[in-house]
C-alpha cells in the first residue's frame, strides 16, 4: 500500500499575504506558499511534482487459495490467483495559480536590450507579467486480474523428477470510478471541424495544394478525420480484455549419478500490463493570466484579482472528438496484444571432487508482441521525405514553408484558432488537426540467448565463485522512420557478450596455524596473524553505443572504437561521417552496431580483515577492515559523442566510476 498524502497543517493560508477573497475564493487544494516566479532572484515555490503536493491512495490486494493432493509419485497443485490493482489519485498542480513577476513593466524603455527594470519590483506593485492556474483532474482507477493454474510434479523414476503445469490468466482492463477517461481513438470518422476546414481548404487552394514531390493535394483527398473516445456507463473499459492466454510449462531433474545431475525447463509467461491506459485528456485545465491587453498601458489582471473573468472549467468528455485539437496526443488502442515471453533453460551440475563444483547451463528467453510506442498517425508520408544521404536543404524547405492555415478561426481555443499559417509537413500528416499523434504498439521483440560456467569452491574459511558467461541479445525496439510499423532488428544496447566475475574469501598463510609463524608468540600473532583477504573481480565487455540519425560514408559494420586513457580526444575515426545535420529523411543508418560499443569493464575491490576476540571468555571482539574499491584504479569512461554536428564529437567528457577508494575501519562488538 502507497499512501503519501500531505500534512493537513503544512503551508500557509494565502489570505495571510494579502490575496483578498476574489482571489483566494478560485484557489483550491491544500494552502501551499503561492508560487512567485522573480526575473532574477530564485523561485519561491513548492514543489509541484512531489508527494507533498498530490494525495494518492494506492493498494494491492490478493487472494490466492491453494490445493495440494499427494498421490503415489504425483503432487498436484492448483489453484486461483486474484488480485486487485486500485489507484486513487489527485494531484493539484498550481491549484493556487503561479505567478510570474519579470522586467517587462518595469523597465523604463521596450527596448530588448534594457537592463533596466526589477522582477522584484513588479513584485512589490503587485503586478505579474504573467503565470497560470490549474484544475487538475482526480482518477480512481481499478484493474482485476485472474489467473488459474495446475502443475503435477511427478516422480516417474528414483532419477528423473518431471513438472508439467498450465496456467490460464485473464488480466481484465483498466476502469475508472466516475468514467472520467478516454476510451481509445476513432481513426475512421469525421471530425467535427472536418467540413469547416474543408471549405477553408477550397478558399485557400481552389485548384488544390501543391506539394513537394510535385503531386497535389485536392479538397476531396483533404481529410480531418479521428480523435478522443471516451469511457461512458456501458463502455467502461479502456481496452479490451484477452480470454485467451493459456500458458504450459514443462520442467525436468534427472540425476545421471551420484555426482551429476541435469536440468532443464520451458515456459511461457505473460507481461503484466497493470493499470495501463490511464490518459485523463479533457479532465484537467489550465486557465493563463493575461495581465494587459494593451502592452501595459491598461492592467486587467493584477495580484488583487490575477484572473478577472474567472477560472476555465475542464470540459471532460463534453468536447468528444474535439478535445486536444490542435495538441499532441497520445492513445491506448482497445486491441493491444498482451505480450509474452518463452524462457527456457538446460544445464548440468557436478561436483568434480571434495568441495569442488561444475555448473554448466544454457539459457534463453524471446520475448514477442512487446508493446513500444508508434509516431506512425503522425507520420509524414514516405515519399516527401529525402532520400539522399546528405542534408537536402530543397526538402527541408519545401516541407518547413508555410500555407494558409484551414484550420484558422474554426478551433476555438487552440493555438491553430489564432494562427494564419500552417507548415505543409503538418497538412501531410494523417490527422493534420492535431501536432502529434502517438500509441502503444505490440509489434516489439527480443531475443536473449547466453551459454554460462559457474565454478564453486568450499572449504573451511576458503571460498571461490567464478563465473563466465558468453551470450547475446537481439531486439526489436525501435522504428529508424516514423512511418514505418515493424522495429527494426538490432542489437540491444544492454548487450554484454561476455561476462566474467570472480568473487573469494582466503585467509592469509601467516600466524599460528598457518604455513607460516605457526610458533608465533600472542603479541606477534595477534599482530600479524589471522588477516583474511576478499575479493569481487569483474570484467565484461563493452555495450552498444545509440547511434543517431547519420550518414557514414564507409562500412559501418568496421566501425570500432578505442577508448582508454590516451585516446579520450578521439575514441573512434571521426573522419568518414557527414558533418552536417540530416532533417525530413528518411533514415537507414541503424541505432546500433554490432562492435561499435563502449569502454569494457575491468574492476577490482579488495578488502583485507583481521577478526581479534578480547577479555576474559572473547566477550569482545575487535574487527580491523581495509577496503580498496576499484583497487587497481582503472578508469571507466563514458560513451564518446556520437553527434558528428557536435565539437565534441569522437572525444569522451566524463568517467562514469569513481578513482581507488580506500576506506579503513574498526567494528567493536560485546
Amino acid at each position: 500500500m502507497d499512501a503519501p498524502v500531505a500534512p493537513a497543517g503544512m503551508g500557509s493560508d494565502p489570505a495571510a499575504l494579502g490575496f483578498p477573497s476574489a482571489a483566494t475564493d478560485l484557489f483550491r487544494g491544500p494552502k501551499y506558499e503561492v508560487p512567485f516566479d522573480l526575473t532574477g532572484f530564485t523561485r519561491l515555490q513548492h514543489n509541484t511534482n512531489t508527494n507533498l503536493n498530490r494525495s494518492m491512495l494506492s493498494n494491492n490486494l490478493s487472494f490466492q487459495p491453494r490445493f495440494t493432493k499427494i498421490m503415489q509419485s504425483h503432487t498436484i497443485n492448483a489453484g486461483w490467483d486474484f488480485r486487485v490493482y486500485r489507484e486513487n489519485w489527485q494531484s493539484w498542480g498550481n491549484a493556487e495559480g503561479n505567478y510570474a513577476f519579470n522586467t517587462t513593466y518595469t523597465k523604463a524603455t521596450d527596448s530588448a536590450s534594457s537592463y533596466q527594470g526589477q522582477g522584484l519590483a513588479a513584485l512589490m506593485l503587485g503586478q505579474p507579467t504573467g503565470g497560470q492556474i490549474d484544475r487538475d483532474g482526480t482518477r480512481a482507477n481499478q484493474a482485476l486480474f485472474h489467473g488459474l493454474y495446475v502443475q503435477d510434479d511427478w516422480k516417474a523414476t528414483s532419477r528423473l523428477t518431471l513438472n508439467l503445469g498450465l496456467r490460464w490468466e485473464y488480466e481484465g482492463p483498466t476502469t475508472e470510478r466516475y468514467n472520467q477517461n478516454t476510451r481509445a481513438y476513432d481513426l475512421t470518422s469525421a471530425s467535427p471541424v472536418q467540413a469547416a476546414a474543408v471549405q477553408a481548404f477550397v478558399s485557400a487552394f481552389p485548384t488544390g495544394l501543391a506539394l513537394p514531390n510535385g503531386s497535389t493535394l485536392t479538397a476531396g483527398n483533404f481529410k480531418v478525420l479521428g480523435g478522443y473516445l471516451f469511457a461512458d456507463a456501458n463502455h467502461r473499459s479502456f481496452w479490451n480484455g484477452n480470454f485467451t492466454d493459456f500458458m504450459p510449462r514443462i520442467g525436468f531433474a534427472y540425476q545421471l549419478d551420484a555426482k551429476t545431475v541435469i536440468r532443464g525447463g520451458w515456459a511461457l509467461y505473460t507481461v503484466p500490463k497493470g493499470l495501463a491506459g490511464v490518459n485523463e485528456a479533457g479532465y484537467s485545465q489550465s486557465t493563463s493570466l493575461t495581465p494587459s491587453g494593451d502592452n501595459g498601458l491598461t492592467f486587467q489582471a493584477n495580484l488583487e484579482n490575477p484572473f478577472p473573468s474567472g477560472v476555465v472549467d475542464p470540459t471532460g468528455a463534453k468536447l468528444g472528438m474535439l478535445t486536444g485539437i490542435g495538441t499532441s496526443v497520445t492513445y491506448y488502442p482497445l486491441d493491444v496484444r498482451i505480450a509474452h515471453s518463452q524462457r527456457w533453460s538446460v544445464g548440468i551440475q557436478r561436483q568434480v571432487s571434495s568441495g569442488w563444483f561444475v555448473e554448466a547451463t544454457y539459457t534463453g528467453n524471446h520475448g514477442y508482441d512487446l508493446t513500444q510506442n508508434s509516431n506512425y498517425l503522425d507520420a509524414i508520408p514516405a515519399q516527401f521525405l529525402s532520400t539522399s544521404l546528405l542534408r537536402d536543404t530543397a526538402t527541408i524547405s519545401a516541407l518547413g514553408a508555410t500555407v494558409t492555415n484551414p484550420f484558422y478561426g474554426i478551433t476555438p481555443g487552440t493555438s491553430y484558432n489564432t494562427t494564419k499559417t500552417i507548415a505543409i509537413s503538418q497538412i501531410l500528416r494523417p490527422f493534420p488537426q492535431f501536432t502529434g499523434i502517438a500509441s502503444p504498439v505490440p509489434t516489439g521483440a527480443s531475443l536473449y540467448e547466453s551459454g554460462a560456467i559457474r565454478v564453486e569452491r568450499r572449504f573451511t574459511n576458503f571460498t571461490l565463485l567464478a563465473n563466465y558467461g558468453r551470450s547475446k541479445l537481439i531486439e526489436r525496439s525501435t522504428f529508424l522512420n516514423d512511418f514505418e510499423t515493424t522495429p527494426q532488428k538490432a542489437i540491444s544496447t544492454s548487450d554484454v557478450p561476455d561476462r566474467l566475475s570472480v568473487a573469494f574469501v582466503a585467509p592469509l598463510p601467516f600466524g599460528r596455524g598457518h604455513q607460516w609463524g605457526r610458533n608465533w608468540s600472542g603479541p606477534l600473532n595477534a599482530a600479524l596473524g589471522g588477516w583474511q583477504v576478499q575479493g569481487i573481480v569483474q570484467a565484461q565487455s563493452g555495450r552498444p553505443i545509440a547511434m543517431g540519425n547519420l550518414t557514414y560514408f564507409g562500412d559501418p559494420s568496421k566501425l570500432r572504437t578505442d577508448i582508454n586513457s590516451s585516446t579520450i580526444n578521439q575514441a573512434f575515426p571521426t573522419s568518414g561521417f557527414y558533418t552536417l545535420a540530416l532533417a525530413s529523411n528518411i533514415r537507414t543508418f541503424p541505432t546500433t552496431l554490432a562492435d561499435f560499443r563502449g569502454q569494457a569493464v575491468n574492476n577490482s575491490d579488495l578488502s583485507i580483515l583481521k577478526v581479534l576476540t578480547l577479555g576474559k571468555e572473547g566477550r569482545f571482539g575487535l574487527q580491523i577492515r581495509g577496503e580498496f574499491l576499484n583497487a587497481f584504479n582503472h578508469p571507466f569512461f563514458s560513451n564518446p559523442s556520437v553527434d558528428p554536428t557536435n565539437a565534441a564529437f569522437g572525444t569522451i567528457t566524463s568517467q562514469y566510476n569513481l578513482p581507488r577508494e580506500v576506506q579503513v575501519g574498526m567494528r567493536l562488538t560485546f
